[in-house]
């Protein structure tokens, strides 16, 4: 191994080049397997090695690199050419990513030790994307159920929980979980993705009284009818179209419809003219009044434009 390793460094193999196409098209050109094989495991472009791999025939080569290398990809495509079952097993029980593990397992005759490695997985892996797809492969769908419960309550990432939702038997568990998601969601367009799925009307009108974002409160509140008082909904806030509005003229008391308030400190009998010390004395003659310049109000529910 070790003369190897200096025979590579010596004379650098054309699989080797820095150009991954040149060196792609090497691998192409090899029909010695002990080349391909070493090509298969030490070449450091993962498509020269996915190349080389699908050129293996030797079943040991292919399931060392199915365990071992850093790229799932190849681990991937290495289990794809496994046929052994004792190196199938081998590569499912111990492989180093569990979603090449799960690839070798769901080749295995043996459906004991298939559904060992699935159960596994499924309980104990960091990725709940990759627990829901185990769990999928499950026979006793009791445990599955209860793995993606698990999932839907604790994930760390909504998506995550609202896809393990969707796989639940338990319909009003999974309604739970789409109101938590769409109250609480950070991100606005995962709220209206879990709100599509919400049917349940008390529910809805949870998400629409305590929903973090106006717009999900205001959908929820559409989809079980709003609650109008005037002209704005008691439930959700949402101010009804403008046509249902009944406006006349307005005038602001503060500003007197100028859209300032004067300065109190300013004497208009002074000539405007103020000196140094002058009470207001390098002070603005006016601010900008929060009416906005407002013109009418609605005499329904008081709302100004």
């Amino acid at each position: 191994m070790a003369l190897g390793g200096v025979q590579m460094r010596l004379f650098k193999p054309k699989w080797m080049n820095e150009d991954s196409g040149k060196a792609v098209k090497a691998v192409e050109k090899l029909t010695d397997q002990a080349k391909i094989a070493r090509a298969a495991k030490y070449a450091p472009d993962s498509s020269v090695r996915i190349k080389a791999t699908r050129k293996l025939t030797d079943q040991k080569v292919a399931a060392r690199i199915a365990k071992y290398d850093k790229s799932w990809d190849v681990c991937n495509e290495a289990v794809k050419i496994l046929t052994d079952q004792g190196l199938l097993a081998y590569v499912a029980q111990t492989g180093e990513y569990n979603n090449v593990r799960i690839k070798a397992a769901d080749k295995l005759d043996d459906k004991s030790i298939a559904q060992t490695v699935y159960l596994e997985i499924a309980k104990n892996d960091e990725s709940g994307d990759m627990r829901i797809r185990a769990a999928g492969n499950l026979d006793d769908k009791t445990i599955a159920q209860a793995i993606y419960a698990d999932i839907a309550k604790n994930d760390k990432f909504d998506d995550t929980r609202m896809d393990a939702a969707d796989k639940l038997d338990d319909k009003s568990l999974a309604q739970t979980i789409y109101t938590d998601i769409a109250k609480n969601a950070e991100n606005k367009h995962m709220a209206k993705a879990a709100l599509k799925k919400l049917t349940d009307q008390t529910l809805l009108a949870d998400v629409a009284i305590n929903g973090k974002g106006h717009d999900v409160r205001h959908k929820a509140c559409e989809k079980i009818g709003h609650d109008w008082k005037g002209c704005k909904c008691s439930r959700c806030g949402k101010s009804s179209p403008a046509e249902y509005h009944i406006w006349e003229d307005y005038t602001c008391p503060n500003c007197d419809g100028s859209g300032y308030i004067p300065n109190p400190d300013y004497d208009s009998n002074n000539s405007g003219a103020l000196s140094y010390g002058d009470p207001g004395y390098g002070m603005p003659l006016s601010w900008p009044c929060d009416c906005g310049d407002n013109k009418q109000v609605c005499t329904k529910c008081g709302i100004h434009k």
